[in-house]
C-alpha cells in the first residue's frame, strides 16, 4: 500500500525565508507499483520530516529525487503491466500463482469490505425498514401517478428491489425477528407478493425463503417461531400460492422462484408442522403439486413438488383423504408406472420416485 508523507517545513511567509516559527504542509502522494498504478490512498501518511534553516538545501535535493524516482516507478509500472499482459498472453503463471495461490488483490478488497460491515442490531433493522417502506411509498406513488407509462415507475421498482434484497442481511441475526415483527413490516412485505411486477414478487419469495432456512432454525428456534406464526396471520401461504400459480415454466428466473416457493412451504412446515394440513385447507398447493407430477418431463422442480407431497401426507389422515378426492392416488401411480420401462436417469429422478413410492 503507497504511503503519504508529511513535510513539516518550519517558514516566515512574510519575509519568504524560513525559519522556526510558522510551519505549512505539502503532501506527497506515494505510489503503489503493481497491476494497477497510480492508486492513490489517501488515508496514510507515516513519515513528518522537520526541515529547519539549514536543510533547505537538502529538502530541494530530496524533492528532486523523489521526483526523479517516481518517474522511474511510472516506468516501472508501465513496463510491469505490459509485462503482465504478454505473461497472460504466452499463458504464464498469473500473479495469484506467483504468490503462491493468493490474489493479493482480492484479499485487499476483502478487507476493505469486512470494514464496511455495519453491525446487525435494533438500530441497523429500522433503519433497513424505514429505507424499504419509503421506497415502497415511492414506488406506490409512482404507478398510481404514471399508470400507462412503465418507464416513469422502472426507476423506483429498481430501488425497491434493492431495498428487499439489502433485508437479506436480516438472515445472519434472526434474533432480531421479533423486533421485525414488532415493527409491523411483515404485511408489506407479504403484499409485494401480488404485485404487478413479478420479479418484485420473486425478490420477496427469496426473501421469505432465506429468513426461514432451515441453517437459521437450528439454534433460533423461538425467534423463528415468532416470525413465523406472524407470517401465518399475515396469509402468507395464500399469497405464496397466488403467486406461484402465476409463474411461468418457460423463464429461468420464474423456475426459480417455484423452486424457493417450495423449499419456504417446506421450511414453515419444519417450524410448525400444522402448517402442512393449513396449505392444504387454504390453498390449491395440493393440486398444483399433482398437475406437476402428471408431467412426463422430469426436472428439479418436478422431484421437489414429490418431496413436498410426501411431507404433506406422511403425517396427515385429513390430506391423504383430499389427495384421493381429486384422483390423486391414479395420477401418483400414472407417474410412476412410466418406470416399467425404464430406469431413472439421475439421482434426483430415482429419488423422485421413492418419494412417489412413499
Amino acid at each position: 500500500m503507497g504511503s503519504r508523507y508529511r513535510l513539516v517545513i518550519a517558514s516566515d511567509r512574510d519575509a519568504g525565508t524560513f525559519s522556526t516559527g510558522n510551519t505549512f504542509e505539502s503532501f506527497i502522494v506515494g505510489h503503489k507499483i503493481g497491476p494497477r498504478p497510480y492508486e492513490i490512498e489517501r488515508s496514510i501518511y507515516t513519515h513528518s520530516i522537520n526541515i529547519q534553516e539549514n536543510e533547505v538545501k537538502g529538502f530541494r535535493k530530496f524533492s528532486g529525487d523523489l521526483e526523479h524516482s517516481m518517474e522511474a516507478t511510472s516506468e516501472r509500472n508501465h513496463y510491469n503491466a505490459k509485462r503482465k499482459r504478454e505473461s497472460n498472453e504466452d499463458g504464464e503463471d498469473s500473479p495469484a500463482v506467483s504468490n503462491g495461490g493468493v490474489d493479493l488483490s482480492l484479499l485487499e478488497e476483502i478487507e476493505k469490505s469486512q470494514q464496511s460491515v455495519e453491525v446487525l442490531d435494533v438500530k441497523t433493522l429500522k433503519k433497513l425498514v424505514l429505507s424499504f417502506e419509503r421506497r415502497l411509498r415511492d414506488n406506490i406513488a409512482a404507478r398510481l401517478k404514471y399508470p400507462d407509462q412503465p418507464e416513469k415507475f422502472a426507476d423506483s421498482e429498481i430501488e425497491l428491489h434493492e431495498e428487499i434484497e439489502k433485508l437479506k442481511i436480516l438472515a445472519g441475526a434472526p434474533e432480531l425477528y421479533p423486533d421485525l415483527v414488532n415493527l409491523n413490516t411483515i404485511p408489506a412485505i407479504l403484499d409485494l407478493l401480488t404485485h404487478d411486477n413479478t420479479d418484485i414478487a420473486i425478490d420477496v419469495v427469496g426473501l421469505l425463503q432465506d429468513l426461514t432456512d432451515e441453517d437459521v432454525l437450528d439454534e433460533n428456534d423461538e425467534p423463528t417461531r415468532i416470525l413465523v406464526e406472524c407470517l401465518i396471520e399475515n396469509n402468507v401461504l395464500e399469497s405464496l400460492l397466488q403467486n406461484l400459480l402465476r409463474l411461468s415454466e418457460s423463464d429461468p428466473d420464474e423456475v426459480a422462484a417455484v423452486y424457493s416457493t417450495l423449499s419456504t412451504i417446506e421450511n414453515l412446515i419444519e417450524v410448525k408442522p400444522a402448517v402442512a394440513e393449513m396449505v392444504c385447507e387454504r390453498t390449491k398447493l395440493l393440486r398444483w403439486i399433482i398437475g406437476k407430477i402428471k408431467v412426463r418431463e422430469f426436472d428439479s422442480n418436478k422431484q421437489y413438488a414429490s418431496e413436498i407431497l410426501a411431507i404433506l401426507l406422511q403425517s396427515s389422515a385429513a390430506n391423504q383423504k383430499r389427495l384421493g378426492q381429486m384422483n390423486g392416488v391414479d395420477v401418483v401411480l400414472q407417474a410412476v408406472a412410466m418406470y416399467k420401462s425404464r430406469d431413472p436417469k439421475s439421482l434426483d429422478e430415482e429419488e423422485m420416485v421413492e418419494n412417489l413410492f412413499d
